[in-house]
């Protein structure tokens, strides 16, 4: 019956693990703003570097190719949608 704020949080996993990093991190987040009953779209765009872990061996931030997921929710530990995706990085054949 009142209006109110939902912060929508998408989490990067790294299914491949090539490189050493947590479980999950926090790559992007939205706040909506809702009237009562309201529905809202919330639209996050990622990037390259959303990607990216630090490589010491490289020296600098990397891409790592294979599989990765998208945990979308309102927190980490309320997940409410969870997107695979294949990420090729540019440069890598």
């Amino acid at each position: 019956d009142l209006a109110g704020a939902e912060v929508v949080q998408c989490y990067v996993h790294d299914g491949s693990g090539h490189l050493r990093r947590p479980d999950q991190e926090l790559r992007r987040f939205a706040k909506v703003h809702l009237e009562p009953g309201a529905t809202a779209l919330a639209r996050l765009t990622m990037s390259e570097r959303d990607f990216a872990a630090w490589d010491p061996e490289q020296g600098g931030w990397t891409v790592a190719p294979g599989s990765y997921e998208l945990r979308v929710g309102a927190s980490s530990r309320d997940l409410r949608a969870l997107i695979d995706l294949d990420v090729t990085p540019r440069g890598v054949g």
